[in-house]
Order: structure tokens, then sequence, then C-alpha cells
């Protein structure tokens, strides 16, 4: 068992590198860390935000990563160098969850704001925004082909969307079992009848 310290506040959120030799931990002191899994080691740490963290993730091939902060900003980072490379812009709250697609060229960003944006990787732009009614967004996460997104909020439920409708104010796909598997997600028995059993209640 290895401890990694070194954070002046609390790790709200946590990440293993694609090749499982760096761990990342996000804290509320407002920086992110990168540690050897292999020594224990703390290799760099990433200063920006100016408040603290509450998400992190490492891109699919292993060489950025993402950080989200109660200072409405996602951030993109070298994981070799610690240089920050973006700055993503444009929720009115706190980042509370973000995500990398498959192949690396976008990133997802779950906030308080009640929105979801689909942003550039490339350009640090906004692609699509994606609005969730008063439901405050906890996690998300993308479906392994990269077409649908699965939200995580404060209303008890989670939502499926769709990342290739092209609109600001977009309305959730229906939320049933057989969209999470043509996603790619999959329930647990019981997961799947609690889902079908809240679908009769909206028909």
């Amino acid at each position: 068992v290895k401890i990694f310290k070194g954070h002046k506040g609390a790790v709200y959120a946590v990440a293993f590198s694609p090749n499982g030799r760096y761990i990342a931990t996000a804290s509320v002191d407002s920086t992110a860390k990168l540690w050897s899994v292999e020594t224990g080691q703390l290799l760099r740490t990433f200063k920006s935000h100016k408040n603290m963290l509450v998400s992190i993730c490492f891109s699919p091939d292993g060489q950025y990563m993402a950080t989200g902060s109660l200072d409405n900003t996602a951030k993109l980072w070298s994981v070799e160098t610690g240089q920050l490379l973006k700055t993503f812009v444009g929720h009115q709250n706190r980042i509370t969850s973000l995500a990398f697609s498959n192949n690396g060229d976008n990133l997802i960003t779950g906030s308080f704001d009640n929105t979801v944006k689909l942003w550039s990787v490339k350009t640090g732009l906004p692609l699509k925004t994606f609005a969730t009614s008063l439901e405050s967004i906890s996690s998300i996460a993308f479906s392994p082909d990269g077409k649908y997104f699965l939200t995580g909020g404060d209303n008890n439920i989670a939502k499926l969307w769709s990342s290739e409708v092209n609109c600001i104010e977009c309305k959730i796909h229906q939320f049933s079992l057989s969209a999470l598997q043509q996603a790619g997600l999959e329930l647990e028995p019981e997961d799947a009848q609690a889902v079908n059993k809240e679908n009769k209640k909206k028909d």
C-alpha cells in the first residue's frame, strides 16, 4: 500500500493514467498533482485554478490531463511537461465532472449551471451546449463510440443524450434500457428493472 502525501487540503478526485504508470489527484487546495504509481513519488504539481478542484481525468492516449474546478473553468494540461495548454471558459457555475471522448478529440464538462458543454480539445472552443432544465450535473461519461453521453444529477436520475444533436436547448433521448444498450452501456439486472419501472411511470 502506498500513501500519496503532498496536498494541503482534501483530495476530491483521482484518476489512473491509461498505461497505469501514473496517478492524478485533484484537491481543494486548488492544485492537481501527478504521482508515480511505482515509487509513490510526486512528479509535478499543476497550478492555475483559482478555486478548489473537484474533477480530473486523463486523455485516452495519456498525453493530456483535464481538471474541473469551482472557478467555473476546466483546464487542459500536458502530462509530460505540466504546461497549461487550454482553459475552457463558458460555464456559469462550478464544473463538477468531465470526460474525454475515446478518440481524444473532444472534452465534455458537466456543471452546476444546469448545462453540459462539448469542447474541441484542439481549439479549446465550445462545440455544443446541452441544457438540463433544473438539474445540476454531478457525473458524466461518454459511450465507447462517442455517440452518446450519460449524465447523473441531483434529481436522483441519470439521463442519456446524443452528442451528435446540434442544438443549444436539447431534448434528452428517451431514458430506456434499449437506449443504454445501444450506447454500449451495461446495467446490472436490478438496475435494468428499475429503469423499466421508471419508464412505465412515464407512459
